[in-house]
């Protein structure tokens, strides 16, 4: 296949499209429903952005796209900004419509050898690399066998695309799998603890509630200082242990909030309920953020994983409200496995070995997923070499 594309000749896109855009243009009416479209620069696949009433719009001049309209977005072009249309949308002018001519190119062979011929794509000097012009676009060259090959070729790596589909999806849903494994890990541990004996968390572990008393929360006078403050982002985005932080108090912050040592397990009560995390440097945080204490004979890692696994039902206590939130009287009054000081060291150790060997298969998978992602452009390259 390859040898005898080798000897086919290079012709422009323009060779074998149309321009659509000046037949398209058109003013939008005050109650027509505008429909935004965006392109996957990955699959090459266009979906819907967002939809207003015309009246809603600030560009109201816009391009009429149909269904199977070959689109370019002329944004990142060279990304792979490219699909064929899969409805009507109204788009703006930074959406290039073509039409193919199907008498001399095969549109499923033009979508493969898009996938190979954009990424090299070259912009005017005047207008740079993000913002493409429509002559770029349509003097892009590809190569144009006779239709029966195009054909041929096309059907075959139709053919090569939809077993890498099914690839992906299975490793979609691998990684479902694995991103489950700490959680029940922790729910076959904890669930056969609380069944042993439990008594309310309160009796074991001591809630202290952070503060910050001042509104606006973002006001100038209390930031800028030593003593690093975070709020439920910082928690969210921890992996176990906060590590970082954005924000730091000066003095006259410190003394309307309170400060918690290095060690130290957060969970949030407001907005986002339930994440936890472990404090690696000394810090200030907000009334919506509570530290849990435990007593001299309860592992601190594992009140970190107890908290974590009640996270769901923290959910479900919450009240129904604009902002859910959940008290410390809720929060006092719920389970908590009472179990040797060293078996929760060992329940710590299995948990953290389930979190590593889940963080090696995220690598892993990650590293599997880039090379199937980049097997298609592969052979498509190879069959148009």
């Amino acid at each position: 296949m390859a040898d005898k594309l080798r000897s086919v000749e290079d012709v422009q896109l323009s060779e074998v499209v149309r321009d659509l855009t000046k037949n398209r243009l058109r003013e939008v009416a005050p109650d027509e429903i505008v429909a935004d479209p965006t392109i996957s620069s990955r699959t090459h696949s266009m979906s819907l952005a967002s939809e207003a009433m015309g009246s809603q719009v600030r560009v109201t001049r816009r391009v009429d796209l149909r269904p199977g309209d070959l689109v370019f977005s002329r944004l990142h072009t060279q990304n792979g900004a490219f699909a064929f249309a899969d409805r009507r949308y109204l788009a703006t002018t930074t959406f290039l419509p073509l039409c193919v001519n199907e008498s001399l190119v095969d549109r499923r062979f033009l979508f493969w050898v898009l996938h190979v011929r954009v990424p090299f794509l070259s912009a005017s000097d005047t207008v740079g690399r993000e913002t493409y012009r429509p002559d770029d676009i349509l003097a892009l060259r590809i190569p144009l066998p006779p239709l029966n090959e195009q054909r041929r070729i096309a059907e075959r790596l139709g053919r090569i695309s939809a077993r890498i589909v099914a690839v992906e999806r299975a490793e979609q849903a691998a990684s479902q799998w694995r991103d489950s494994l700490l959680s029940r890990a922790a729910s076959l541990v904890f669930d056969a603890a609380l069944a042993q004996e439990s008594v309310p968390i309160g009796e074991i572990i001591a809630f202290e509630r952070g503060r910050f008393t001042p509104r606006p929360r973002n006001d100038p006078r209390f930031f800028g200082g030593q003593h690093p403050w975070i709020q439920i982002s910082e928690i969210e985005a921890s992996d176990k242990y906060i590590c970082a932080w954005t924000q730091t108090l000066n003095d006259d912050g410190l003394s309307v909030s309170r400060k918690f040592p290095a060690g130290t397990v957060l969970i949030s009560i407001a907005a986002t309920i339930g994440s936890v995390g472990i404090l690696t440097f000394g810090c200030c945080v907000p009334d919506s953020i509570v530290a849990a204490i435990p007593g001299s004979d309860t592992d601190h890692e594992f009140v970190y994983y107890y908290l974590s696994y009640l996270r769901s039902h923290l959910e479900d206590l919450a009240p129904q409200s604009a902002q859910k939130n959940i008290n410390l009287k809720i929060l006092k009054s719920l389970p908590f496995p009472r179990v040797p000081q060293g078996d929760q060291q060992r329940i710590v150790g299995f948990l953290d070995r389930v979190r590593t060997q889940q963080s090696n298969l995220a690598d892993l998978q990650s590293k599997r997923s880039a090379l199937v992602h980049a097997l298609m452009p592969a052979v498509v390259a190879d069959a148009l070499a």
